[in-house]
């Protein structure tokens, strides 16, 4: 644990970003925690501050044990830049929970967008702590089926949800999919929610929640009326 929360500033956030493109050419090249307390690197936000050290078995862990972490601290109050080095400052903190060394010390290269936060809605969704953090602030215990898979693994569910704006941050629809691919009795999403080729799956849902968008106020819309609208083919997984 540490007892600060801090911010990457331009010149912290350009190091962690050029650390993160190295691994693709050294894949054993060390984090450089010494950014988190450079005061070239990065700025103090909150002493006293408690964040979990993990490990963490899920995002939603993740997420709710950071943001109790956080607790009344007002990140809509920070500048956009502060917002991001904030952000930045954190995946850089939590770098071998998200990035993982294997058995011989080898990290495997990923996309920058996933440690450095963008200010494209799409590649911002991607953000291995800003997304999940804003997933569980937003929508809470439901949050859970979007948020199953461990801090460094990708989701299906995830992948097809975060690239809308609008379907990732509706509240209705949130329920809704925890509702239609949570397994309550075996706390983890259902089997066989993501295949391609099978009706009700999360693919064919984000296919039918476009064509409804086109008639529909989706934001306007609570758990009971997507049950109302959306077709029979969803109706084996209730």
């Amino acid at each position: 644990m540490t007892d600060s929360l801090r911010l990457l500033t331009p010149k912290g956030t350009q190091l962690f970003r050029t650390y993160v493109e190295s691994l693709h050419s050294n894949p054993f090249a060390e984090v450089p925690i010494h950014l988190l307390t450079d005061a070239r690197a990065s700025e103090l936000l909150k002493d006293d501050c408690h964040l979990p050290s993990g490990p963490f078995e899920s995002k939603f862990e993740f997420a709710k044990s950071l943001s109790e972490a956080l607790g009344d601290f007002k990140i809509e109050d920070l500048s956009e830049e502060k917002s991001e080095g904030m952000w930045n400052w954190l995946a850089l903190f939590y770098f071998d929970i998200l990035s993982p060394h294997d058995d011989k010390g080898k990290r495997k290269a990923t996309e920058i967008n996933r440690f450095l936060l963008s200010r494209d809605w799409k590649r911002k969704s991607r953000h291995l702590v800003s997304s999940v953090v804003g997933a569980y602030q937003m929508h809470g215990q439901v949050s859970e089926v979007v948020l199953s898979s461990a801090p460094s693994i990708g989701s299906e569910i995830v992948n097809q949800l975060s690239g809308s704006q609008e379907f990732w941050t509706n509240r209705g629809l949130i329920k809704y999919v925890h509702l239609l691919y949570w397994d309550i009795e075996n706390n983890c999403v259902k089997k066989g929610v993501t295949p391609r080729e099978k009706p009700g799956t999360i693919r064919r849902l984000v296919e039918i929640l476009h064509q409804l968008e086109r008639t529909y106020d989706l934001y306007s819309l609570d758990l009971d009326d997507f049950k109302i609208i959306a077709p029979a083919e969803f109706r084996r997984w209730l």
